[in-house]
């Protein structure tokens, strides 16, 4: 993961960045590439070089910001569960692709680090896999709870989904 920095006060003008003379800014680089700025803090996809890694925290934020005022109407929780179901797809084919790349490996590398390592990511998708799928997005309107009370509730357990490989 790339080291961001903050700079409280820019030497000169950044326009690609929108950023001024004299405003704050971020930056951060990854080995051998350019530097990147921001006048946001940037997200944490966008501080890692791995596109399984940029994906996996792509849906964490994703699943950050969803809000309730998106499905205001108990009709709408079959919107998020195919949102859900969106972002389980996203987990299961950068899973898939990690997987791939592990079977490529000979055996050596399979049983060395680099093969560790992916069967890790591959292990780690799934517990966030099946984190979000024993989250039941099937509203009861017969039940005790209220629809807004069943969303907030779904919404928490899903915002608090984090995928814990490396």
């Amino acid at each position: 993961m790339a080291k961001v920095h903050l700079v409280k006060n820019a030497a000169q003008d950044y326009p690609q960045a929108g950023i001024k003379k004299g405003e704050s800014y971020y930056w951060w680089a990854f080995y051998g590439q350019k530097r990147q700025i921001s006048k946001e803090m940037p997200k944490k996809s966008q501080t890692v070089s791995s596109e399984f890694l940029q994906e996996v925290y792509s849906v964490e934020e994703d699943l950050g910001v969803l809000h309730a005022s998106k499905y205001p109407n108990p009709e709408d929780s079959e919107d998020l569960s195919s949102d859900v179901g969106d972002f389980v797809g996203r987990i299961q084919d950068a899973q898939e692709e990690c997987q791939s790349k592990y079977d490529d490996l000979n055996e050596g590398f399979q049983a060395g680090p680099t093969g560790e390592l992916l069967q890790g990511r591959v292990d780690s998708a799934q517990e966030m896999i099946d984190a979000i799928e024993v989250i039941d997005l099937n509203f009861d309107p017969d039940g005790d709870e209220s629809y807004a009370d069943w969303l907030q509730g779904r919404i928490d357990e899903l915002q608090a989904v984090s995928y814990e490989g490396e």
